[in-house]
């Protein structure tokens, strides 16, 4: 346990004004304040280092996840770019089996039947092909859209998760610091 200084005015000691003195020369020049330093001014009540949010490995761990998580929307909108960038070559050969498919009909004779509205076989299938399209496309928009909210669902769940753990460790460390300053003031 380390030893505790008793102070009797803590805003007249002059050692509480030389670590002052000490602490603000050294947050001007590159090099951090020394261990003992930081441990004489938080023995005194003037806080010490920074003490790390939380565990370390749990707050590394969370954000490896988060960025893991990042990485994977990143791949699930560069898929969806490349299978765009697909989509041209899949349609131009799916245009070249119907042409070929309507060649048939006009041998057999079929092309030239028409449906209750007038419209002629060959029309038809064009028109169901671009529709189908569409669908096809408003589907996997839909996926992508679905699945990249899911993810940044997931990403800000871990956010928000360390930052509750960090608003409860500053809770408890503003508990500590009334118990300790009314300590002090029992102890004067």
């Amino acid at each position: 346990m380390p030893p505790t200084l008793k102070v009797r005015s803590p805003a007249s000691t002059p050692m509480k004004m030389t670590l002052n003195a000490q602490l603000d020369s050294s947050s001007v020049g590159t090099k951090p304040p020394s261990k003992l330093v930081c441990a004489l001014k938080k023995a005194l009540g003037l806080g010490g280092r920074k003490e790390e949010e939380g565990d370390p490995s749990e707050r590394e761990r969370k954000k490896s996840q988060i960025k893991k998580l990042k990485e994977e929307m990143a791949q699930e909108r560069y898929k969806y770019k490349q299978s765009q960038k697909n989509k041209g070559a899949r349609r131009r050969e799916e245009k070249r089996d119907l042409k070929r498919k309507i060649r048939f009909m006009y041998l057999a004779l079929d092309i030239y039947e028409n449906d209750w509205d007038g419209e002629s076989r060959s029309d038809r299938l064009k028109r169901e092909m671009k529709e189908g399209w569409r669908e096809k496309d408003k589907k996997e928009k839909m996926e992508l859209d679905s699945r990249l909210k899911l993810l940044e669902i997931e990403v800000r769940n871990l956010e928000l998760t360390s930052r509750e753990a960090e608003v409860q460790r500053l809770k408890e460390l503003k508990g500590e610091d009334t118990i300790s300053t009314e300590d002090a003031r029992d102890r004067l």
